[in-house]
């Protein structure tokens, strides 16, 4: 019995019938063997006290006053409330197997059955109940889990956004200014662009690991074209394969437009071919890219003649950091950033691989009818005054050095602070008519920058630079001074277009 006791220990069952003395013997019999018991009389007390206990098992009469157990275990598995309890008819021999089983119990046991075997009955079902239970507990331990590796993948990213783009400022900054003074036609024009658009994709890229990690990025606010997109990436796709893989494109001109950005499409892409071009490894092989317009929808399939996937890997491709690659050769961070770039556009994802037989990855994206106009990148050099001074905090010298070149080039009078807190003595001994800060700032950050100088009584407008989300509301940043949030790095034409509007 001490061994049925310790299994038994912390089911709850519902003890049902209109008959007192059963009741109480049954309940007698239960509590010796460690289950916590309630009791009803009647279907309606039944449900009164389910909702208090919350049974997982409900043992019950089947001839009750009012109404029958049939009935009463109907209404007990329709509230979602009671959690799923499992229901045992207890009755007579009198041949109510056949509804008490069609109204959703699991079990019937008879009432001159020995003590023994109801017992036995109790305790399978309990252990049915515990496995259930420690079932739930791995889940939610593994819930937690991710959910941790989760945040710490938040953290790390937000951390790393910001030294990144700072390195990647004067990357971006210096490359504008290059390309404005060198002929279009030049080589040196074509190398400049090309570091310009690296630094513009290392920005996005790191833009999507904060937006994977954050689960709540906004999307863009116009969809883009498709088909030309799609025709420049796999163009570029074409020239990193290697020979021996061959790609096949299969693109309805009809495609519309998608609500997702250029690079984020680029990355999706440029992962999914690069999964299958390691899936076929050394052999000969083809990759097949095709999208075709589906109503208000396009799906875009990926379909390799690598060597597949068992249904383990399948079931763990999505997560972050799984990958079936060597050390160093890939950091699992894939197909989540395919997903999570997926699901934000509003789309879903399917796949579909064997081992020996390739795999398939389906995307389903909705389209949207295309609006006038494409995305055109300035690169124009600002145009300011002599008479207007900015003062420029950041505490990164490069990207001070960036800052301080462009808009001295366009004809501001700048001066520069490597802190806050320098920031606010040069401001304090002569007041500007711009501020331009980082956000991120040892001892004083970008914001209480501005907040001090709100303080001095100026109304001078503020810009905040920064390389990760701002955790404020608009009313914050108002009583800030700050007028505008820009995203490092920061662009040439972005810059001085946002100085414009406020000078």
């Amino acid at each position: 019995m001490d061994r049925v006791t310790e299994q038994s220990l912390g089911v709850r069952i519902l003890l049902v019938d209109d008959a007192p003395t059963i009741c109480a013997v049954y309940a007698t019999l239960l509590r010796q063997q460690g289950y916590e018991v309630e009791v009803a009389g009647s279907a309606r007390e039944a449900l009164r006290v389910a909702y208090h206990f919350q049974p997982q098992l409900a043992v019950i009469d089947y001839h009750l006053p009012s109404e029958n157990g049939d009935q009463l275990t109907r209404d007990l598995l329709a509230d979602p409330e009671l959690g799923g309890v499992l229901v045992v008819i207890h009755t007579e021999r009198n041949g109510v197997e056949q509804i008490a089983l069609e109204s959703g119990a699991v079990d019937v046991i008879y009432k001159e059955d020995p003590q023994e075997l109801f017992l036995l009955r109790i305790r399978s079902l309990s252990r049915f109940i515990e496995v259930q239970q420690q079932l739930q507990q791995r889940e939610l331990e593994l819930e937690r889990q991710h959910g941790q590796k989760m945040s710490s993948i938040g953290a790390l990213a937000s951390g790393v956004a910001h030294e990144f783009n700072n390195l990647l400022q004067p990357i971006l900054g210096f490359s504008e200014m290059m390309l404005g003074r060198t002929d279009p036609d030049s080589r040196d024009y074509e190398r400049l662009t090309l570091v310009r658009q690296s630094a513009v994709r290392g920005a996005e890229l790191v833009r999507q690991i904060l937006d994977f990690s954050r689960k709540d990025a906004k999307r863009p606010h116009q969809p883009i074209a498709l088909f030309p997109l799609l025709k420049n990436i796999l163009k570029m796709v074409q020239a990193t394969l290697p020979d021996h893989v061959r790609l096949v494109q299969q693109i309805d001109p009809g495609v519309e437009g998608v609500r997702l950005g250029a690079t984020e499409l680029h990355q999706v892409i440029l992962n999914l071919c690069n999964n299958s071009v390691q899936a076929i490894g050394g052999e000969v092989g083809e990759i097949v890219v095709s999208v075709v317009a589906e109503l208000e929808q396009c799906r875009i399939v990926v379909r390799d003649t690598g060597h597949g996937m068992d249904e383990t890997v399948k079931t763990l491709v999505f997560d972050p950091f799984f990958t079936t690659r060597e050390v160093g050769q890939g950091s699992g961070m894939g197909l989540p950033v395919v997903m999570g770039i997926i699901q934000r556009a509003g789309g879903k994802i399917e796949l579909d691989s064997a081992v020996g037989k390739g795999s398939l990855v389906t995307i389903h994206l909705p389209m949207e009818p295309l609006k006038a106009g494409a995305e055109v990148v300035s690169i124009a050099p600002l145009h300011g005054s002599r008479e207007q001074r900015i003062l420029l905090v950041d505490d990164a010298p490069a990207v001070v050095a960036v800052g301080l070149e462009m808009l001295e080039e366009a004809g501001y009078q700048v001066e520069t602070a490597l802190s806050g807190s320098e920031a606010l003595q040069r401001f304090s001994a002569n007041p500007h008519d711009l501020v331009v800060t980082d956000l991120s700032m040892p001892g004083m950050s970008g914001m209480e920058l501005g907040a001090q100088i709100q303080a001095l009584g100026h109304q001078t407008p503020m810009v905040l630079l920064t390389g990760v989300e701002v955790d404020a509301d608009s009313r914050q940043l108002k009583q800030s001074g700050i007028e505008t949030v820009l995203r490092k790095p920061i662009a040439q034409s972005q810059l001085g277009e946002v100085i414009a509007k406020l000078l």
